[in-house]
């Protein structure tokens, strides 16, 4: 208990002598943390919902207000050609925008059940940037620094792309879709650990 530790396992003495009092005891303490502990996490759990309603919400709040501005404008200007051009290029992204947070939401709300196997962290890399290298994000400078083969690892590859894909699209927002994005595969070598790692970094 004094090291921290979490999960305490009851004492087996149960008799009717001193040490089994104290057994006693102990094992109530126990369950008094253990439930103390759930009672935590529960708070924790409802503190990050909170958390993420709010971010959601306002994540949401910026293109559904741009759609709004752009719909009460067609009546008066819908005659004029640059406004329509304006129009078509900025509504559809912002409905796609928020079709992408729901789908993000929908995602996170869904039970997960991971499928470990080998994957090539490098191929995962290269297939979750592809929809940026499409002309969509014109003043995007997207580079990949990944040499060579060998980038194996077990993983659920859904899952691992799911990662990279929020991480690249947190930046590129965080960006306003312009500037320089680095990518960067390496291989991390300890020589107390003889496992290899492969850390990604991400730079904007």
């Amino acid at each position: 208990m004094a090291t921290g530790k979490r999960k305490l396992t009851p004492l087996p003495h149960d008799g009717v002598d001193e040490v089994g009092i104290l057994s006693r005891s102990i094992n109530h303490f126990i369950g008094t943390i253990d439930r103390m502990e759930k009672e935590k996490s529960q708070d924790a759990a409802l503190a990050a919902i909170g958390r993420m309603s709010a971010e959601l919400a306002h994540e949401i709040r910026n293109p559904i207000g741009s759609i709004d501005i752009f719909c009460q404008l067609v009546p008066e200007r819908w005659a004029e050609e640059s406004f329509r051009e304006k129009f078509s290029k900025t509504v559809p992204g912002e409905l796609a925008r928020v079709k992408t947070l729901v789908d993000e939401l929908l995602e996170v709300a869904r039970p997960i059940s991971l499928q470990f196997r080998k994957v090539d962290a490098k191929q995962v890399l290269l297939k979750t940037i592809a929809e940026y290298k499409n002309g969509k994000y014109p003043g995007l400078n997207m580079r990949v620094e990944v040499d060579g083969d060998g980038w194996g690892i077990v993983a659920d590859e859904f899952a691992l792309v799911r990662v990279f894909k929020n991480l690249v699209q947190n930046a590129v927002q965080a960006m306003e879709e312009k500037g320089s994005l680095i990518l960067a595969l390496k291989k991390l070598r300890d020589e107390m650990d003889p496992a290899e790692k492969i850390q990604l970094s991400i730079q904007d």
